[in-house]
């Protein structure tokens, strides 16, 4: 991915999401240093503190990254600074905290090609504020934002800019919490450490050139789903789905649950947490990019700025998002979906399945011979159909080429555009598109750029 402040003319093959934080994030750190010891697996999945991936992995196929031990050094336990809760577990055993996790990736930075054009992700800080007892609780946030901040610095000095930190859902509701009676007391301590760190990265950003700080907020969907469950589909919010390491109830379904354990959320939860991550790099990184796929198939997505999104080989899902995006599939069958403005998409050589969005765009044909697409999403008096390259051709030599090398034919499904495919008039049309639930007849050469 390139990061320029204009679309850059070399695509970048690919980068990578670098994870730093807790159990919250963790997809095996702590199952590998304790031997299969934390998290028990089973009931645990795979390593992960839940039941399912979590949040940081669902966001990577969201976005179309890879998510691997390589670049996640997240642990459970960790807390901000240095310590780990789960040290006590086994005699000699020494677990990272969040500094000591930034430590070890900078040792490996190199060997590993991280960048400046690379996401780095910050989650930590639950640890921090559940160890509270009689100490002085603003002390303990300013420890904690002071260490994510100095994590944050360390990462910028290594090269990184887009830094994506995490400010912690209400702790309040966890089922410990509210078995202890803190619901208000940690509540308290959520907002306070939420509003402390925004004001501390909001400064540290100014005074880091280069830096791009997004802050991901999971307070307000974490009162939203305490507050009216059904509408994120669970019907308990309160209590674990485990008791011990046993269901507390095995009639019940699991995804119904917000919580898995007493401290850790359901994979379906952790899965609407990565949507608000997405949706803080999407609109926090403004940008131009440029990317292209590899020989297989891949997904490639774009972020607030003006992208470019290149597939190449196998059968790639290219997405816009808020910017005026350019989206080129390859040879195969591709999925290209716009975002809310003005984009262009070109199909390529196989089968593709074409969605503008609601902006005005135009779907691209440079060859008679691509097509057999299908156009989702066509608006009439809004969007067009751009055969000006086709028709640039010297084979295409007459006066009024809409009517001499465009055909429309209705079909039960919509509209398919039917092309000239050598420019001699005399029959041989082919199939370029199909224009879902548009009628033949409203359309008109106003639809068409030639």
């Amino acid at each position: 991915m390139t990061t320029d402040n204009k679309a850059s003319n070399t695509p970048q093959l690919q980068y990578d999401l670098f994870v730093f934080g807790d159990s919250l994030s963790d997809i095996g750190n702590s199952s590998k240093a304790t031997l299969g010891l934390l998290p028990p697996s089973p009931p645990y999945f795979d390593g992960r503190f839940s039941n399912g991936p979590v949040a940081v992995e669902t966001l990577a196929a969201q976005l179309g990254l890879p998510s691997s031990l390589a670049t996640n050094f997240a642990i459970g336990g960790a807390r901000t600074g240095r310590e780990n809760g789960n040290n006590n577990l086994v005699p000699g055993l020494r677990l990272d905290g969040l500094l000591d996790q930034i430590d070890r990736f900078k040792s490996q930075a190199s060997s590993l090609g991280a960048g400046a054009e690379d996401l780095y992700f910050i989650w930590a800080g639950a640890n921090d504020l559940n160890q509270i007892g009689t100490s002085d609780p603003v002390a303990t946030i300013n420890t904690a934002v002071s260490n994510i901040a100095t994590a944050v610095t360390s990462l910028v000095q290594s090269g990184a800019k887009n830094i994506v930190v995490v400010q912690t859902p209400n702790l309040g509701r966890v089922p410990a919490s509210l078995q202890s009676g803190r619901l208000q007391d940690l509540t308290n301590l959520s907002n306070g450490f939420n509003a402390a760190l925004e004001s501390s990265l909001t400064a540290l950003e100014n005074s880091l050139a280069g830096s791009n700080i997004i802050l991901s907020n999971l307070f307000p969907l974490s009162e939203q789903a305490a507050q009216n469950p059904a509408a994120f589909g669970f019907t308990n919010i309160t209590d674990p789905y485990l008791n011990g390491l046993r269901p507390g109830d095995p009639a019940a379904d699991p995804n119904q649950f917000f919580f898995w354990d007493q401290f850790h959320p359901t994979t379906r939860a952790h899965s609407f947490f990565a949507d608000v991550f997405r949706n803080s790099v999407i609109s926090g990184i403004t940008d131009n990019i440029t990317r292209s796929g590899t020989a297989g198939p891949d997904k490639l997505v774009g972020f607030s700025g003006d992208d470019v999104l290149r597939g190449l080989g196998g059968a790639d899902q290219l997405e816009g998002s808020p910017g005026n995006d350019t989206l080129v599939g390859g040879a195969q069958a591709d999925t290209l979906t716009g975002g809310g403005n003005r984009d262009a998409l070109t199909g390529g050589g196989g089968p593709d399945v074409l969605q503008g969005g609601p902006g005005r765009d135009q779907f691209i044909y440079s060859n008679p011979n691509h097509g057999r697409d299908t156009i989702t999403d066509f608006q009439l008096g809004r969007d067009l159909i751009d055969l000006s390259s086709i028709f640039k051709r010297a084979d295409y030599s007459r006066p009024n080429p809409f009517e001499s090398y465009v055909r429309l034919v209705q079909a039960n499904r919509g509209t398919v555009v039917r092309i000239d495919s050598n420019g001699d008039a005399s029959g041989g049309f082919k199939p370029l598109a199909l224009l879902l639930n548009i009628e033949a007849n409203n359309l008109t050469a106003s639809s068409f750029l030639v």
